[in-house]
This record gives structure tokens, C-alpha cells and sequence, in this order.
């Protein structure tokens, strides 16, 4: 009998101890996902230190480093560095100076830990420009700390790397093959060439992940291709001006209508992607009051834009979270505010400006 209570005491050790090596047990540095719905990043390996940034649910991080129950990963916000130490050229800073410390506030007094040193001659991109510091991106060697338990290893970071590699050679190839569609676009169609821009689609469409992707590039590789037909046409036409005299200005015309047709396409490609709200801003509660209109609203920054109510959402669970608002406007009575009757809420990440307000 005992043995038997040892032996399911063991394999419930066994098991729970199984959550928290996961990621332990991988080879460092590796890409993980953070599995709470929000995760702490501090300064340091304890939660005594001072928590700097938030990570959301699926979440991706690089660790670098697993020490006991904490993961060290790249620190995941802007820092920043005193203005009189780095030369501003553009959105580049240089750094001028020795050892110049990068902290998570703009300020040297102890309420700003330094996260790192930069040297001499180092370029950091600036996000942000105040009186006497600068905000930039964090350099390689800013760390922070989270909790190794609320991660999920997806993949070696070499794996990773070579995706975002993938992802950076798929824009390139994109933003080569628009910039020459274009060019082609302003010249004579009978000198123009769409052949390279065709490659260039191809080997893009080898590289993209996304369904939508691959059908706008389809329809640009559709194009170019129509584009480079109506060019071999037109050479053609142009060996025997007599003959097609009376159909080279009909071509030209159908080749522009097309193109306005494909590019018309590819735009609205483009904006269906998009979202739409009636307004964005911050959830809070304000409590169950008599002749209150509702008990949640809209804020952004003091400013309070619409007071909310939903039967669709319980709001309670979007409190102090940025998101994005659909639904019906109503007047209140001998209120300069309104209401809104909400059908529609996504959470959007903080800075997040890939929608479009709607025009009240």
C-alpha cells in the first residue's frame, strides 16, 4: 500500500515538474511563446525587480538564457540615452561617447535602471526625440527577465532567424518588383520589359505565408504577364506600322483600361484587409449610478470619447485594454456625450495603426 502511494506521489512530481522544464531543456538561444495572457519583463531574476514592460498571449521572444525558474530575452521595448553622447543624423544616432549607459527612463536618477552600455561609434535607430534624451531601439546586449514557466518553446533560433530572413527577402523582392512595375508603367510600352518583374513576383510567391499575399501577388504576376504580352504586341505592330495603324491606339487603350482594372483590384485586395472601427481608446468602468447612461466608457489620454454598453461583449473583460469599437451611436439626453451600443470589439496592440476610423 505504501508503495503504491510513493509510487502515484512520484509520477504527480513527475508531471508537474514536466510544465516547467519545457523550455529548460532546449539548447539556448531558441524563439518561445508566452502562454499567460499577460507576462511581467523585468530588470531582473526575482519579481522584487521592477517590472518595465508587458508580453501578451502567443507572444514570440528569443531567450538567451534559462538561470533557475527565469528566462533572460531581448529587452522587448525602446530605451533611452542622453542627447549630448550620440550625433543625430536622419533617424540614426551615433554614439559619441565612452560606455554611455541606455536606460528605461528618461531620467539618471534611481528611478532609471541602465539596461545596457552603448560604445563609441555605434548606431541605434531613434524612435523618439525630448529636450536632453533619446529614445532608440534596443541594441544587441539589452536584456530582460520573465518567468520560464508562462513559455512554450516553438523553435532553435537559427530556424527562426532563417523565417524572418525568408520574411525580410519577401519585402525586398515585393518593394523591387513594385518599384520596376512602376518605372515600366512611365515609359513607352513598346520599349517597356516586364520579364524581370514577372522573376521577381515568382520568387516572392515562393516566400509568402499568407493566402492574401499570394493572391494579390497572383494578380500582379497576372498583370505584368498581360503587360508584357500587350509590349510583345506592340513590337510587333510597331515591324509593320501600315497594317495595324487602325489598331494600335484601340490596344493601347484596352491595355490602360486593364491595368486600371488590375491595379483597381489590387487595391481593394489591399483595403479589405483593413479594419474599420467607429472609434478606438481605452475601456474603463465607472461604476452602476442613477442616471448614469451606462456603466463603462471610451477614454484616450482624459479625454472621455463615448460611454459603452453592450449586450453582445461583456465589457468587464476589455477594462484598461486598448481596443477597437463597432456598433450604434445614440444621443444621450442633456449630455454634450454619446453612447454607444457596441456589436463589435477587438483588442489592438498599444501603437497599433493598421486600421481606419469610420467617418461619424
Amino acid at each position: 500500500m505504501i508503495s503504491k502511494i510513493l509510487k502515484y506521489i512520484t509520477l504527480f512530481i513527475f508531471i508537474i515538474s514536466g510544465f516547467n522544464v519545457a523550455c529548460a531543456q532546449e539548447k539556448t538561444p531558441f524563439v518561445a511563446s508566452v502562454q499567460a495572457t499577460s507576462l511581467n519583463v523585468r530588470t531582473g531574476r526575482s519579481t522584487g525587480h521592477r517590472v518595465v514592460s508587458t508580453l501578451k498571449h502567443n507572444d514570440e521572444v528569443v531567450v538567451y538564457e534559462i538561470r533557475n525558474s527565469w528566462a533572460k530575452i531581448a529587452f522587448p521595448k525602446p530605451l533611452w540615452i542622453y542627447k549630448k553622447y550620440i550625433h543625430i543624423q536622419g533617424n540614426w544616432a551615433t554614439v559619441i561617447g565612452d560606455r554611455v549607459n541606455l536606460r528605461d527612463l528618461k531620467t539618471d536618477n534611481v528611478r532609471s535602471r541602465v539596461i545596457t552600455q552603448a560604445r563609441r561609434g555605434d548606431r541605434l535607430k531613434i524612435k523618439k526625440i525630448t529636450n536632453d534624451w533619446v529614445q532608440v531601439n534596443p541594441p544587441e546586449g539589452a536584456y530582460a527577465w520573465v518567468s520560464k514557466k508562462f513559455l512554450k518553446y516553438i523553435s532553435a533560433y537559427q530556424v527562426w532567424l532563417a523565417q524572418k530572413r525568408d520574411a525580410e527577402v519577401y519585402e525586398h523582392l515585393m518593394s523591387q518588383a513594385q518599384s520596376l512595375l512602376d518605372a515600366q508603367l512611365q515609359i513607352s510600352q513598346e520599349t517597356a520589359s516586364y520579364q524581370e518583374v514577372i522573376s521577381l513576383l515568382e520568387q516572392a510567391r515562393l516566400l509568402s505565408k499568407n493566402d492574401m499575399d499570394v493572391q494579390i501577388i497572383d494578380l500582379k504576376i497576372a498583370q505584368a504577364k498581360h503587360n508584357q504580352q500587350l509590349v510583345d504586341k506592340l513590337k510587333k505592330i510597331r515591324a509593320d506600322k501600315q497594317k495595324m495603324a487602325l489598331d494600335l491606339q484601340s490596344m493601347k487603350q484596352e491595355y490602360q483600361k486593364e491595368v486600371a482594372q488590375n491595379l483597381a483590384e489590387i487595391a481593394k485586395l489591399k483595403e479589405s484587409k483593413i479594419p474599420t472601427y467607429l472609434s478606438v481608446g481605452w475601456v474603463s468602468s465607472v461604476g452602476r449610478y442613477y442616471n448614469r447612461p451606462a456603466s463603462f466608457r471610451l477614454t484616450k489620454g482624459a479625454q472621455i470619447l463615448y460611454y459603452l454598453d453592450s449586450t453582445a461583449y461583456d465589457l468587464n473583460l476589455y477594462i484598461d485594454k486598448w481596443v477597437g469599437i463597432r456598433g450604434k451611436v445614440v444621443d444621450i439626453k442633456n449630455s454634450p456625450l454619446k453612447l454607444i451600443k457596441v456589436t463589435h470589439i477587438d483588442i489592438l496592440r498599444v501603437g497599433d495603426m493598421g486600421f481606419k476610423l469610420k467617418n461619424n
